[in-house]
């Protein structure tokens, strides 16, 4: 990537639409029946607003920076150690996604398309081609995207929506039973579904046209996708019942089973939606891949990210092969939404604290 302007405010809207797609479309309505149960669609919804505001801090804090990538002026605002230390700590923060997206993946697709292929031959696949994709250069992704948006996005809206047939009312009753509180702590518990946004508009800042508008399509694309993800656990919620989502492994996956469309050609709405699916989550696999593999680049003053992209497969590969079972997994992804949190909600308006400080002095 140049260091010239060139990616418009409508382009980082697609890039953070995307990067919040993923696992989530498939385990987020398990994650938030834990907490809120019949109220889970309201914590997916409250959490949108924790992250809007995550957002427009991070966006507040890179435009103080116009030039600078977030690896720079976390030098400027820490001092060379502790900002390199903030550095690293924020790769390994995307590794981790990056890692969990692929976990997860791999036990969805084997659970449900590919059961007889090794669980080592669909990580390397999914790697391989997300490298191959993300080597290709920003404006090449972005251009897949940006296709992907209109066709593979709306064919899973249409695909989504089709859940309104096979809801039951009773199940979003009674509401709020159990106060605020159980929300709260739904909406918490997904903040790693929403993530994206504040940590990529930190790398991407120095090379967008018409900044003025940025925080505007940042926050459209965020309302965007959480209509879908309020859409898709309320639908899971109306299907199920609050009980069963929250021990299914893939409760989205298995609430589509139970959709029927009688006298039509159309069956398996899960099979459908698997296959779409693997088109959204791989585009949100190769923004991270991309941004993560830039941001090593730049830590370590190289010109090229290339060479890192796939030095980062055999790390990602060993990340992924590092929890021994399913419910390993759940217990890694709550770390990993923590550390998401003390991000975008502690670390974040603490550097914009201190470079207004630094402005002032």
């Amino acid at each position: 990537m140049m260091r010239t302007r060139w990616v418009s405010p409508l382009q980082f809207m697609v890039i953070a639409v995307n990067a919040m797609f993923g696992t989530s479309l498939l385990v987020l309505p398990r994650r938030v029946a834990d907490s809120a149960h019949q109220d889970m669609w309201l914590a997916v919804l409250l959490a949108s607003v924790f992250i809007a505001v995550s957002f427009r801090i991070a966006a507040a804090l890179a435009a103080r920076f116009p030039d600078l990538t977030a690896i720079e002026y976390h030098r400027i605002l820490l001092g060379k150690f502790w900002g390199n230390v903030l550095n690293v700590a924020m790769l390994a923060l995307m590794l981790a996604v990056i890692a969990q997206t692929i976990r997860i993946s791999r036990i969805a697709v084997k659970i449900f398309l590919l059961d007889m292929t090794p669980s080592q031959v669909i990580v390397l696949a999914f790697l391989l081609l997300a490298v191959y994709a993300a080597q290709s250069g920003l404006g090449p992704v972005i251009r897949v995207q940006q296709l992907l948006l209109l066709f593979a996005h709306s064919a899973f809206v249409a695909l989504v929506l089709l859940g309104l047939l096979e809801i039951e009312t009773e199940h979003y009753t009674p509401l709020l039973a159990e106060g605020v509180m159980p929300v709260l702590k739904g909406s918490l518990s997904c903040w790693t579904a929403y993530s994206g946004p504040e940590l990529i508009i930190g790398l991407l800042y120095p090379f967008l046209v018409r900044r003025g508008s940025l925080v505007r399509f940042g926050l459209a694309g965020i309302g965007a996708v959480t209509i879908l993800f309020v859409l898709i656990s309320g639908i899971t919620l109306g299907i199920l019942g609050p009980e069963e989502t929250s021990h299914l492994l893939v409760p989205t996956i298995m609430a589509y089973r139970a959709i029927e469309i009688p006298d039509t050609f159309i069956e398996r709405i899960d099979g459908y939606l698997m296959i779409v699916w693997i088109a959204v989550s791989f585009t949100a696999l190769v923004n991270w891949l991309y941004f993560t593999g830039f941001a090593a680049a730049r830590l370590m003053r190289l010109e090229n990210a290339r060479p890192v992209m796939a030095l980062l497969v055999p790390v990602i590969a060993y990340l992924v092969t590092v929890p021994p079972d399913f419910y390993s997994v759940v217990i890694v992804s709550k770390w990993i939404n923590y550390a998401g949190l003390a991000w975008g909600l502690g670390v974040l308006p603490l550097l914009l604290a201190l470079a207004w400080r630094r402005k002032e002095g």
